[in-house]
């Protein structure tokens, strides 16, 4: 999909240049954003990894899925867009082979990681869907986990592997760009713009959003038809297993819902900026342009957090993880303590 902010960047209309005060507190907000992006998906994946009960549950190998993506969105992403804040939208800092790899394989991984992630929403969806209305099946293996896992990434790459060959380093006086090239025609450049751009809106967009809601009214159906809603909220006598259940059905439709917040605006600005603009962006709409990007990419930091709240385990492995820092801390503090004592004596 096309989530490269610098596409809509208003570069025909006349230069309109943010106060010193505007970049900074932009910039602030990414950062913020990027740091607890960093270390809430690093801290998923370690502990998914590290516990292997929590390997064991399919929702979280998806989890950890979507946790990697997400970390390359923030390791990728967000300091590129944080250095456009603060300079030219277009401007290329590192030239020669490496500037140009780094070209291509920005965007590639940009785009590939968000449509690993709308990937895995799917997946989840899918896997609490068949929970739900078939309990006695046995969850997949192992292996089939892992090729669903690599599918979603199979599938990312391959539809966006032309941008290894349309991103590319220009020069235009004492100033490189990463530009976006189709074709050197500029009618049959657009042609081919707009062409992958709906084929991937609807691979990744379109048909997500209608599985999306074909699977979790399923689910809403299906708890109504089982009476399932107000057993495991007022019944004592509801087995834990049917409340572990309805927790994680929760998470799915927390991560489902804080995905729809920060990615409907960025959606709906390019749905306007297609269907109705044409692709001619109107002037004076930076903020605009830097408040849906900003949201969407924000989602990144959120699914940690949502992942955390409603996981128990999550909570109890980050409880066992500091408890045992602490007690090393400590034990490295007596250590040090009693030799100065030997010292001394």
């Amino acid at each position: 999909m096309a989530t490269d902010e610098r596409n809509y960047t208003d570069l025909g209309c006349q230069s309109q240049v943010d106060s010193e005060e505007k970049v900074a507190s932009k910039i602030l907000a990414y950062s913020a954003v990027f740091l607890v992006a960093l270390v809430g998906n690093i801290r998923v994946i370690a502990l998914v990894l590290r516990s292997q009960g929590m390997r064991r549950r399919t929702i979280n190998l998806f989890v950890v899925n979507m946790a990697i993506s997400d970390l390359l969105i923030c390791l990728f992403v967000m300091p590129r867009t944080m250095v456009e804040i603060a300079d030219i939208p277009v401007k290329w800092h590192v030239e020669g082979i490496i500037g140009n790899a780094l070209c291509k394989l920005v965007f590639f991984i940009q785009d590939t990681s968000i449509a690993v992630s709308i990937e895995s929403l799917v997946i989840i969806a899918f896997d609490r869907y068949f929970a739900l209305a078939y309990p006695t099946h046995a969850a997949p293996t192992s292996r089939r986990r892992l090729l669903i896992i690599m599918m979603t990434w199979i599938v990312a790459f391959f539809v966006h592997c032309p941008y290894f060959f349309t991103y590319k380093l220009e020069s235009f006086g004492n100033t490189t760009f990463c530009i976006e090239v189709w074709s050197l025609n500029p009618l049959e450049h657009v042609e081919k713009k707009k062409t992958f751009f709906y084929a991937t809106f609807s691979l990744f967009c379109l048909a997500p959003m209608v599985l999306l809601t074909a699977l979790y009214s399923g689910i809403l159906y299906k708890l109504k038809q089982q009476g399932y809603l107000i057993r495991s909220v007022s019944n004592g006598s509801t087995s834990s297993k049917r409340k572990r259940e309805y927790h994680v059905l929760k998470m799915a439709i927390a991560i489902l819902i804080g995905f729809a917040v920060c990615w409907a605006p960025v959606n709906t600005f390019i749905f306007i900026f297609v269907f109705i603009w044409k692709f001619a962006l109107p002037c004076n709409l930076n903020d605009l342009v830097f408040f849906v990007f900003f949201m969407a990419y924000a989602n990144s930091a959120v699914n940690p957090c949502i992942y955390i709240y409603f996981s128990r385990n999550f909570q109890k492995l980050s409880k066992r993880h500091l408890t045992q820092k602490r007690i090393n801390f400590e034990a490295m503090q007596n250590f040090f303590r009693m030799r100065n004592m030997a010292r001394v004596y």
